[in-house]
């Protein structure tokens, strides 16, 4: 393709191989020309700019392989600031990727970050005169066996690069993959990282090979999510209130003994909650209500003992009463017989 004094010239979408001198040859004054997503290989020259003016070129996203000169400035060549070459696969050329050697203007000229088949200087094989930002080839690790190698520049995923085939070699086995907005992504299975743990998993990118070793860790997962458990606290439950006493003449009322509803639940903490007593006793002659049974001290003089249970208490009073009516009734009848 030959571009003579032309303005405003798009070239896209193209293969352009298999020339013995040019795939693309500009020459005279050229402005606006606007190289992209063209497959250029096989020539002598890939592209070749020898043009006086150059403003607003733009050369992006191209693949420019196997070529003898990948893309080389004539003599001619006058440069211009105005001008994008960037984000192409330059690499495998025989000669050079990009030659200056033919222009006698510039002892250095400077494009944009471009992939050139290696992360090191020394393997890409530019003029020495030429400034250019190298795309770097880096090998990630997705987990669950997905592997990728990504093509950044500053931190940054190319995504306008051409497709550009990896080959991912593990075990003696070999994959291809072609990029995607700058990345080739192989999935090995779920699996493989547990099974290949201590290997290595190697990548090829253009002439330098790139290595990433297997690493496996197991994924514990816990229900409480890494949580102590808490127990609920459970009440006690309360005790009763002793019932009133009710005499009345030689009546003798009954002693109730009230029973406490349980404490309630405390779901919250590991501290039991206290029980409260309720619901105190009745008698048929009186009625008391208490919160606690008292202590009583029977004391004949030598404070011989105390009682602290209110049912023993009960028992006790009621034995008492029982007691001094039988003794009433056998003084009544020992009064009478002796009438």
């Amino acid at each position: 393709m030959y571009s003579y004094k032309t303005q405003y010239t798009q070239i896209k979408y193209n293969n352009i191989k298999n020339n013995e001198e040019t795939g693309i040859l500009a020459e005279g004054i050229l402005t606006n020309l606007n190289l992209t997503h063209n497959n250029i290989s096989y020539n002598h020259y890939g592209i070749r700019l020898d043009s006086i003016d150059n403003s607003y070129v733009t050369m992006k996203t191209n693949s420019i392989r196997y070529n003898v000169e990948g893309i080389s400035f004539g003599p001619n060549y006058i440069d211009n600031k105005a001008k994008d070459i960037s984000s192409n696969d330059i690499s495998s050329n025989t000669g050079k990727d990009v030659e200056l050697r033919d222009s006698s203007y510039y002892d250095t000229l400077e494009i944009g970050p471009n992939w050139y088949g290696a992360n090191a200087d020394y393997l890409a094989n530019i003029c020495p005169k030429l400034k250019s930002g190298m795309i770097q080839f880096k090998l990630k690790s997705g987990g669950n066996g997905v592997y990728m190698g990504v093509f950044t520049y500053n931190g940054q995923t190319m995504t306008d690069l051409p497709p550009i085939d990896v080959l991912f070699i593990v075990n003696g086995e070999k994959i291809w993959v072609t990029t995607v907005n700058g990345v080739a992504t192989v999935n090995f299975g779920k699996n493989f990282d547990k099974n290949q743990a201590g290997g290595i998993l190697n990548a090829i990118a253009g002439v330098e090979t790139f290595q990433l070793g297997i690493t496996y860790t197991e994924n514990i997962n816990n229900n409480n999510n890494g949580k102590t458990p808490v127990n609920g606290g459970t009440g006690n439950p309360g005790n009763g209130g002793l019932g009133g006493l009710g005499i009345g003449g030689n009546g003798l009322g009954t002693i109730g003994i009230g029973t406490g509803s349980p404490g309630g639940s405390n779901p919250s903490s590991n501290q039991l909650s206290e029980g409260a007593s309720s619901s105190s006793g009745s008698s048929s002659a009186a009625q008391s209500s208490t919160q606690q049974a008292k202590v009583i001290n029977i004391d004949d003089g030598e404070n011989l003992f105390k009682i602290e249970d209110s049912q023993a208490l009960g028992i006790l009073i009621i034995g008492l009463l029982l007691g001094s009516i039988i003794v009433g009734y056998m003084l009544r009848r020992d009064k009478k017989t002796s009438f």
